[in-house]
């Protein structure tokens, strides 16, 4: 009985105090996601292509096709939402990384906003499962610092519009119409990630099959369910047909989707229970919770509600999905966390204390406590101290050119080892120095008149720049002019 007590005391402090703990976390998730944003190098693969598209597509005054150093860029082959969000974070904040990154950030800001409030709104909804998915969204160290929430990457958007879009899909148990912004979601994440949205389609399917909506929700509302889908996505292929015909399509279709499923390209070739272990370093305790959970059912054969089964549809068919591919990147498995955080802050705030201290339970609890606190303090040290990571040796090029103060220059590049601009390179060059970024380094330089070249140091000795005009050297490169 005294336990007891103690459980319904520390209960009501939930409940009574549910707005000043909701603000603090608030804050503090806007704190993890926000301190020191700017400061952290652009990263040199898809961060840098986005934010290369989206500049690209200002200087070329042209929002339907994306651009990279010049040309039609076939090879990101996305459909252009997420650079219109970077475009966005330009004009507002200025050609930086806060500018590439704001969006992202936001996105997520909001994504943990949009289901704490569902969490405790919905009917049987809780002040405990609101603050427990905050928490859960603030110790996700994977999506702090890896293609989400801090970087200027597709996903952390994505992550938005799905979380939209599988909430209102369970609101359809109240209200047939939220159906159509179940469609909406699904076009903007498609337009987002292209054929990455794909996974969203048997997530809609299964759980209007086993809830019955195909039989409770009237045949029009599906209909136009499917054309609210659809219309976004045909306006886009419109615009971007009249300007290059089926090329990109033929490339996306053929690249995204044919052969990121059934090949491992580009060197994505992860073992087979590659998620597996991504969910088990990210959220041990909510994995395990989950798999106690199911088993826990199964064994006392009990029913689940609609809203655990739309979170577990969600969860294996996404995780499935993304196993049986061939190409295998950490962030694809993201859309997986959502389901997972929520199921977790449901059932957990349901527990009592016998529950949780006396049966299996306490070890997939403690676990989740011990997951939670290593993650806040390793996400708060990262990003307060971001020095180790900018004198990286991959990313003093960055630090270089962003101490360059001619503006509008053509552009070239040495590297140690290379003559080609690194994507990280290419875009800090555009961002901070509006350059025209030119390929060919050393030897391509001293054909072009009025020009720059960025010289590392190391290879100085070998190339005769005594003609060149220095104009800028630190440790490790040198600004050169061509007169």
């Amino acid at each position: 009985m005294e336990n007891i007590g103690i459980y319904k005391k520390f209960n009501n402090i939930f409940i009574k105090h549910y707005y000043f703990i909701y603000f603090w976390l608030i804050i503090l998730l806007i704190l993890l996601t926000f301190i020191n944003i700017r400061l952290m190098p652009i990263n040199q693969w898809d961060e840098a292509r986005h934010g290369v598209n989206a500049y690209e597509m200002i200087r070329e005054n042209n929002y339907i096709a994306n651009y990279y150093n010049g040309k039609l860029d076939y090879w990101n082959l996305k459909p252009p939402l997420s650079y219109y969000t970077i475009i966005l974070g330009y004009k507002l904040f200025g050609f930086n990384e806060l500018g590439l990154r704001f969006f992202s950030a936001i996105s997520y800001i909001l994504t943990a906003i949009i289901i704490s409030l569902f969490l405790k709104n919905k009917k049987d909804g809780s002040e405990k499962a609101s603050l427990l998915s905050l928490l859960f969204m603030s110790s996700l160290s994977y999506l702090f610092f890896l293609h989400a929430a801090r970087t200027g990457d597709a996903d952390g958007i994505f992550l938005l519009f799905f979380t939209i879009g599988l909430i209102s899909l369970i609101k359809t148990e109240d209200n047939e119409r939220y159906l159509y912004i179940t469609g909406l979601m699904f076009s903007f994440m498609f337009l987002t990630k292209s054929f990455h949205s794909l996974f969203f389609i048997p997530v809609v399917f299964f759980y209007l099959l086993f809830t019955k909506g195909f039989i409770r929700i009237k045949w029009y509302r599906i209909l136009l369910f499917l054309i609210i889908s659809a219309i976004p996505i045909l306006i886009w292929a419109l615009f971007r047909y009249r300007f290059d015909g089926f090329e990109f399509f033929k490339l996306m279709f053929e690249y995204d989707l044919l052969n990121r499923s059934s090949n491992s390209i580009e060197g994505h070739n992860e073992i087979f229970i590659f998620y597996l272990l991504i969910l088990l370093a990210s959220a041990p305790g909510l994995l395990i919770f989950l798999t106690l959970y199911i088993i826990k059912k199964f064994k006392l054969k009990e029913k689940v509600n609609y809203e655990i089964r739309a979170y577990l549809i969600t969860f294996f068919i996404i995780f499935i999905m993304y196993t049986i591919a061939k190409s295998k990147l950490v962030w694809y498995i993201y859309p997986a966390f959502i389901p997972l955080v929520m199921i977790s802050s449901i059932v957990y705030s349901k527990l009592d204390i016998n529950n949780v201290f006396i049966k299996l339970k306490k070890f997939a609890f403690i676990i989740t406590i011990i997951e939670v606190v290593i993650s806040l303090i390793y996400v708060s040290i990262i990003c307060m101290h971001f020095d180790f990571i900018a004198l990286n040796k991959y990313n003093c090029a960055q630090s270089f050119i962003e101490k360059i103060e001619y503006k509008d220059i053509d552009l070239y590049i040495e590297y140690d080892n290379q003559n080609t601009f690194r994507q990280d390179d290419l875009l800090k060059a555009e961002l901070y120095l509006n350059a025209f970024c030119h390929d060919g380094g050393y030897e391509e330089f001293i054909n072009d008149d009025n020009s720059y070249l960025i010289i590392n140091k190391k290879i100085i000795s070998k190339i005769d720049i005594s003609s060149y005009k220095i104009l800028f050297e630190n440790n490790d490169y040198c600004l050169i002019y061509n007169e």
